[in-house]
């Protein structure tokens, strides 16, 4: 099953270096040779294709084949048949999703392969096409992205095609998303098929594309950096070693506050000569290299995997390892083997709502889930050539795993445990069993109907065409509501990990403010926007702020200012015995602020700290690693809500000394060593409900175990929604009492309950109808991680 895919793949290489000189390389002809053969093998095993294909959707068709589960079991609602368009070829990459009319409603768009050869511009609600453009004589195998490349508040299409179109070169192009005509293309000369990213590289304040080219005969391959605004070339980056398959990957790796490019390289012909490169983004100087050896077809996904406050950059290769690399300094973290070689992506996440990221990866023979150290949390016998989507699917609060197969079953696991959620066999529905998905799937809410469905494109393609065929299908997928899963590899910086949001973070030292004249000075010294009213609150953003083992990172204190701090990253700071005793964000005395999207970890004492503050909304955040998460002393009427705060060795928050009537509402707590939350010492009135508490105090899932997450000694507090008599989630309810005072008791001695406990975890809600503003942010925030282009 997975060797029909690798002989596949490298044949559409082949063919997509088909019109370089590669005479003089005698491995690169001992690869060509090797692969002819494996090819005249795979033809001469191919079953002729009985189920030729029309270019028309069909709407609303019902499949008689779908799966709810790996045993074929028809139980469950998931999935079924949105619509289906055939195609004659398939699909290799990812297409994207984004409201390219402005009619207010999603489309889709995405290319095929030889014997098709066009992008497909789709009405997502039935799988009509808007218009289709034709990229041949070649592949569209490089994938798409959708972004106002040019200001007009539209979102244009960007593609490469990836074979001979000019005189044997892959060109970028840059169409009208309305109606597919062309605004630019790019010629580089070479093939490619690389899909592009889009970042301000130049910090212009105007976008760039950029995008790899194969090696010729006589140099490697080069990074290519576009003006998107008009296709003129900005400037090339390279040579470098090999065919720079992947697209870049744009991330701040050495803190100067410019962005950075990585690109990996690809060549048949080494086993020893493939690397990961780190370009410095100022002077396009090689910061880094790390000698993977064996090729990378896919470029890495990134994220801070092991808490340090830094990213790594995670990658598989055709050795059959996952690498994780250090992004300031190119060292390896570690390497894991998981099978004979990877041919897809890796894709990054915290799976399981403990605070960490963890990691996709699938090899030739399973899906698996590791853990920020590279060890097995789940294996999954199955392969998925191009990657995973993530997204919490059937709204249980996890986030889930959909990708394709080889074998044409389309699957989504549980991302906690990694079992089966369904499955659907485009194959069978097809009718042919050499129907292969390798193409990353894309999830969003198509129809507008307010849950999630699922789009995939599959078939049977090959170079030269030999019966080549394709079908896409939008399938429902479950109740979840959230973020879907809009492109391939995430977001325009390729990042792959569900939780990047694309906002320049600069690097900052640490922030005290004392009295509202201090904020008016550093306001006017630092630039930050506003002038302190409600209608215009000071705004402190886009900060990644090493506390260097000092005491707080923001602290502000005596002032009754409107401000706001969001988008930030906040770390490294150390317990002391000194006001403010390590703390990633300190407010004391201090009224009428707003903190959103904060990320504080630590291994000190409280991430948030309000001392005597009030009217303070806490939101969209995440605090782990800390002593307590979130501490509130002699505070109240502030409002906590849209957070993550788990992993904490005590409390993850902890209401103490007359804090009272605060609202605590749709957060997470997870694995936080002692009580998820304590409430104590006479702070009365405050209201708790629609929250997910999850194994915290060493309480299990699933059973009554005896160990209560929540404590409440102070009395007088509300543990559910009074008006809709709902409360929160308790992993370790037995579901017994709904509507007593024994339903879920509040350990404390109060008498504190929930009487009326919910039956499954609080999904993250996000609104597709967003996506369109969404994607037009570039260099601001063009994705979130529950509030969607907010």
């Amino acid at each position: 099953m997975t060797e029909k895919s690798r002989i596949i793949a490298e044949r559409r290489m082949v063919c997509a270096m088909h019109t370089e000189n590669t005479a003089g390389n005698v491995g690169a002809k001992f690869i060509v040779i090797f692969v002819a053969v494996l090819c005249v093998l795979w033809v001469f095993s191919h079953v002729t294709n009985q189920n030729e294909g029309s270019m028309f959707p069909v709407f609303g068709h019902k499949s008689g084949s779908v799966q709810n589960s790996e045993n074929e079991m028809k139980t469950k609602q998931y999935p079924d048949i949105l619509w289906y368009l055939n195609t004659t070829s398939a699909s290799y990459g990812g297409g994207a999703i984004g409201d390219i009319d402005n009619d207010g409603k999603p489309e889709i768009v995405f290319g095929t392969y030889m014997g098709d050869e066009h992008l497909y511009a789709l009405n997502a609600e039935d799988g009509s096409v808007l218009w289709q453009f034709y990229g041949g004589p070649g592949p569209l195998d490089a994938s798409v992205k959708l972004a106002d490349i040019n200001g007009d508040g539209a979102l244009e299409v960007i593609f490469a095609t990836s074979g001979a179109y000019q005189s044997g070169a892959g060109v970028m192009h840059a169409l009208y998303g309305n109606n597919g005509t062309v605004i630019w293309e790019y010629n580089p000369g070479i093939s490619t098929d690389s899909p592009p990213a889009i970042a301000d590289i130049d910090n212009d304040g105007r976008p760039e594309v950029l995008y790899g080219t194969f090696k010729s005969s006589t140099t490697g391959g080069f990074i290519h950096i576009v003006n998107a605004e008009n296709g003129t070339l900005y400037r090339k980056a390279g040579p470098f070693a090999g065919h720079l398959q992947a697209g870049p990957v744009i991330l701040d790796m050495n803190a100067d506050g410019l962005l950075d490019i990585v690109i990996v390289t690809f060549d048949l012909s080494t086993s020893t000569g493939n690397k990961m490169y780190a370009i410095n983004g100022r002077d396009y100087s090689i910061l880094w290299t790390y000698p993977v050896g064996e090729s990378m077809y896919h470029g890495p996904s990134y994220g801070d995997i092991d808490g340090d406050g830094k990213n790594e950059l995670v990658v598989g290769a055709y050795d059959g390892y996952v690498y994780a690399i250090n992004a300031e300094n190119g060292t390896l973290l570690w390497k894991m083997n998981i099978g004979n070689y990877i041919f897809a992506p890796t894709v990054i996440a915290d799976l399981n709502h403990d605070g960490r990221l963890e990691i996709i990866a699938s090899s030739d023979t399973s899906v698996c889930a590791l853990d920020g150290n590279g060890s097995y949390i789940w294996t999954y016998p199955a392969y998925a050539p191009r990657g995973a989507a993530i997204a919490d699917i059937n709204g249980d609060g996890y986030l889930d795993v959909a990708f394709g197969s080889d074998d044409g079953k389309f699957r989504i696991l549980s991302g906690n445990n990694g079992t089966a959620l369904w499955s659907f066999d485009a194959g069978a529905h097809y009718g042919n069993t050499n129907y292969g998905i390798e193409h990353c799937p894309l999830i969003g809410d198509f129809n507008q109907d307010g849950t999630l469905d699922v789009f995939f494109v599959g078939g049977y393609g090959v170079y030269p065409p030999d019966n080549n065929f394709g079908r896409a299908y939008a399938l429902t997928a479950g109740e979840g509501n959230g973020t879907g899963w809009y492109m391939f590899e995430h977001d325009y910086y390729n990042s792959g990990n569900y939780h990047f949001s694309i906002t320049n973070l600069s690097p900052h030292g640490p922030i005290h403010i004392n009295g509202n004249a201090d904020f008016a000075n550093q306001a006017a010294n630092e630039g930050w926007p506003g002038n302190g009213t409600q209608e215009n609150p000071y705004i402190i953003e886009n900060y990644n702020i090493d506390g260097n083992g000092g005491a707080y990172c923001i602290w502000i204190e005596n002032t009754n200012v409107w401000f706001v701090v969001r988008n930030c990253k906040l770390w490294n700071t150390t317990n002391s015995m000194v006001e403010p005793y390590g703390t990633g964000i300190y407010l004391k005395y201090t009224m009428n602020g707003k903190l959103s999207h904060i990320t504080c970890n630590s291994t000190s004492s409280v991430g948030i700290w309000l001392y005597s503050s009030s009217n303070i909304g806490i939101t969209d955040s995440v605090c782990t690693g800390y002593t307590d998460g979130m501490f509130l002393q002699f505070s109240r009427n502030n409002n906590i809500s849209n957070n993550t705060i788990s992993n904490n060795s005590r409390y993850g928050l902890f209401i103490s000394d007359h804090s009272d009537n605060n609202i605590i509402t749709s957060n997470n707590f997870y694995a936080n060593g002692q009580y998820a939350i304590n409430i104590s010492f006479y702070s009365t009135g405050n209201i708790i409900h629609h929250n997910n508490f999850r194994l915290n105090n060493g309480a299990t899932k699933g059973i009554t175990d005896g160990n209560c997450q929540a404590y409440d000694s102070a009395g007088g507090n509300t543990w559910y929604d009074n008006t809709t008599r709902e409360g929160n989630y308790w992993s370790n309810w037995d579901g017994l009492g709904n509507g007593t005072a024994d339903a879920y008791p509040i350990d404390g001695g109060a008498g504190a309950c929930d009487m009326y406990p919910l039956g499954g975890p609080v999904p993250e809600a996000t609104s597709f109808a967003s996506i369109a503003t969404a994607l037009t942010v570039l260099g601001i925030v063009a994705l979130r991680r529950r509030n969607f282009g907010g």
